[in-house]
């Protein structure tokens, strides 16, 4: 464990991967999350989701690309979930873990291609939710992840980009716990949108059952 914040309630952070700013990237997650008084510890090694089910988080947040999980890692993860934790991944969490199964059908889809980075109108679908109300539309400049959906889910943001149609923020049950994943957040810059921010506080809140 090597970061932490404060407040009521904590969560895990895991970072790491290719191809992204994950040192960096964290430290601005970090910081909003210490700004918005949630509790945290972070950790680079994936190692710790064999304990999960045993610990003390109330969700884990993934910011992570590539690898492949333990079976006694898969396992923890998905018995935490389904026993009531939460889970909250961004970006390329879903170009995480690709070879396990059992991760890909709990996040729900999994990266296929991307255009290249650019301005994307992100519009909200379900304005009624508690993580998206009150919110408006808004553009970011971002990555879009095309992927292939595999499990049942509620889109609640989708991106529009010319003739592209693509849902990036969804939440879903698994057992007794509740899954978000927001596609967005490529970079720094990306990271930094203060609409972003708000959806990612909020979609921890409740993923973690405080929203």
């Amino acid at each position: 464990m090597i970061s932490m914040g404060s407040s009521n309630f904590k969560i895990l952070i895991l970072l790491g991967g290719g191809y992204h700013d994950f040192k960096e990237g964290g430290r601005i997650i970090e910081r909003l999350l210490r700004e918005k008084g949630i509790e945290f510890d972070v950790v680079w090694d994936k190692s710790v989701l064999k304990d999960l089910p045993t610990s003390e988080y109330r969700a884990v947040l993934l910011y992570t690309q590539g690898g492949k999980l333990t079976e006694e890692e898969e396992k923890g993860l998905l018995e935490f979930i389904r026993e009531g934790g939460g889970y909250a991944g961004i970006h390329s969490a879903s170009d995480s873990f690709k070879e396990n199964r059992g991760y890909v059908e709990l996040v729900g889809a999994y990266f296929v291609r991307h255009p290249p980075v650019q301005q994307l109108t992100i519009k909200i679908v379900d304005r009624a939710h508690p993580i998206t109300r009150g919110l408006s539309d808004f553009t970011t400049v971002d990555e879009l992840y095309i992927q292939e959906h595999v499990s049942d889910k509620h889109v609640l943001l989708e991106a529009h980009l010319e003739d592209i149609i693509e849902p990036v923020c969804w939440v879903r049950n698994y057992g007794e716990g509740r899954v978000f994943y927001i596609s967005l957040g490529h970079d720094p810059n990306a990271i930094s949108n203060k609409n972003f921010q708000e959806v990612l506080v909020r979609g921890i809140k409740w993923a973690a059952k405080v929203l």
